[in-house]
């Protein structure tokens, strides 16, 4: 399981970094990067989604490998 800080760390490690859009009482996270011109977006879930997250999960949203990291 990872907290907030664990998360943006462990994203930063890999260049994300991440952004929270709020839509009435809900926080989403999204991680966010930029390539050339382009920015990149993944979603990461609710907050109380984001607190049941495995360092593995993190990883396979962003599209990393076990191996790469």
């Amino acid at each position: 399981m990872v907290d907030e800080q664990s998360l943006k760390a462990l994203l930063k490690a890999h260049g994300w970094r991440l952004n929270w859009t709020r839509l009435y009482q809900t926080r989403y996270g999204y991680a966010k990067r930029r390539e050339g011109g382009k920015q990149l977006s993944r979603y990461m879930g609710s907050d109380r989604t984001i607190e049941r997250l495995t360092e593995q999960d993190v990883l396979k949203k962003l599209g990393i490998e076990e191996s790469q990291s």
